[in-house]
């Protein structure tokens, strides 16, 4: 539901706002998502998995403060990323940089939250995050108020609102904060080295998903907004797969390694099904859902948003694999099919949008996540190489394998009465 009504803010801002000023209020929205990497896909990916297999609330606040270290960095370079985009696309710098800290706040709770499994609490955030989004954007067009700086603004703060409910009522955050402990440098160490590959496999993602936006608007600054009016109606094609995925990664770090690959099973089950009637009503609605939304603005988002549509959906297959992949410590996977993905989708977008228009976006974005999910679907199929049920407290493992374990009161599979056999019926019953 949160992600549904994410998806209304860009394309109230694309029917609203001139062309001109909407196509450059959706390069921030959408670009950001790129440039934000070194830490959403950095620091905030990496804690989950430590995090959710943590015994104690002091180891839990031990790798926050680990991933909290190496924000830092990430955030400076996020930011010289953010400086780049904009000055080499003619774009003002600062409505980047508040689109840059407020989506690091965002993803860095939000991954605090599910690797706590408080799956109802990183829902409620969400919504009330993006109810208050959309509630402002209302407001202010009603005024009158047609300003790229507020659209922007609205955007980037509005995740405050949901941090301040949840945690008023929860303190899922301040708790762990609270704990008089300090990260040890083995942990400061073993998260950045997770941290480093899963930042490069979430730039190679976003060279899929948005440095598109950034390419369209070098080569045809002119069809940002068609491009964005496409790019908002296949965004919902992710909508499921992205609500799996905050449960697959926690819970695939937790089962053991046949359990894991029966998730793995389950998952691509769920993403080809999902994917193959997707695509079908992608290609047959494209048209009356661009007219639907857009009326007679956007005429040739049609094309492009049945191209999209395809390689999102695709996406969304990879994306269920991904964080299965990151759930067992298998960072490299992801890594060499996104960024082979990534490469070839980058090369397409450059040969095609200058040519054909906003729709050789689409098929470089269509062609970049075919690569990449046929590539994770390929290196993912081996098994974990430990194959019994013993293998998990064998001595061959890391503390933190053998963390996997569920134990301890804050265990919410415990609480829900799921022992670790059980698992796989948690992904099957979504």
């Amino acid at each position: 539901m949160s992600r549904f009504i994410g998806f209304l803010y860009p394309v109230l801002v694309l029917r609203e706002l001139d062309r001109s000023a909407a196509g450059l209020a959706f390069f921030f929205i959408n670009s950001a998502y790129f440039v934000v990497q070194p830490v959403s896909g950095g620091p905030a990916m990496a804690m989950v998995r430590p995090i959710a297999a943590a015994a104690t609330d002091d180891e839990r606040a031990q790798w926050l403060r680990a991933a909290a270290a190496a924000v830092i960095p990430g955030l400076g370079l996020a930011l010289a990323v953010a400086v780049i985009a904009c000055l080499t696309s003619g774009a003002p710098v600062w409505p980047m940089f508040l689109m840059v800290f407020g989506l690091s706040f965002d993803t860095m709770y939000f991954q605090v939250l599910t690797a706590r499994h408080r799956y109802t609490a990183a829902a409620t955030y969400r919504l009330l995050a993006n109810v208050g989004q959309l509630m402002a954007l209302v407001l202010v067009f009603a005024i009158g108020w047609h300003s790229i700086a507020l659209v922007v603004g609205i955007f980037a703060l509005s995740y405050g609102v949901g941090f301040a409910v949840v945690e008023a009522k929860q303190r899922i955050l301040l708790r762990l904060i609270r704990r008089a402990v300090s990260a040890t440098r083995g942990q400061r160490r073993e998260l950045m080295a997770t941290a480093v590959p899963t930042a490069i496999t979430g730039l190679a993602y976003s060279g899929i998903t948005g440095l598109d936006t950034y390419l369209v608007r070098l080569a045809r600054p002119d069809l940002v907004a068609t491009y964005g009016a496409a790019k908002t109606l296949a965004a919902p094609f992710l909508l499921v797969t992205v609500a799996i995925t905050t449960i697959v990664q926690p819970e695939t770090a937790r089962a053991r390694p046949r359990q894991a690959m029966a998730i793995r099973r389950r998952v691509l089950l769920i993403g080809a099904g999902g994917g193959a009637l997707a695509t079908a009503c992608c290609w047959v609605f494209a048209p009356l859902a661009v007219h639907t939304v857009y009326g007679a603005r956007y005429p040739g988002a049609a094309i492009t948003l049945s191209w999209l549509g395809t390689g999102v959906t695709l996406l969304g297959i990879h994306t269920l694999l991904q964080v299965w992949c990151w759930g067992r410590g298998r960072y490299r996977m992801p890594l060499i099919s996104l960024g082979t993905g990534a490469g070839i989708a980058i090369l397409v977008n450059l040969a095609l949008v200058s040519r054909v228009g906003a729709y050789g976006a689409g098929v470089a974005v269509c062609v970049g996540s075919t690569v990449a999910t046929v590539l994770l679907i390929i290196l993912s199929r081996a098994p974990d190489g430990r194959d019994t049920d013993a293998a998990l407290v064998g001595a061959t493992e890391s503390p933190v394998e053998r963390s996997r374990l569920p134990r301890g009161e804050d265990s919410s599979l415990q609480h829900a009465g799921i022992t670790p056999a059980a698992t796989p019926g948690v992904i099957g019953r979504l």
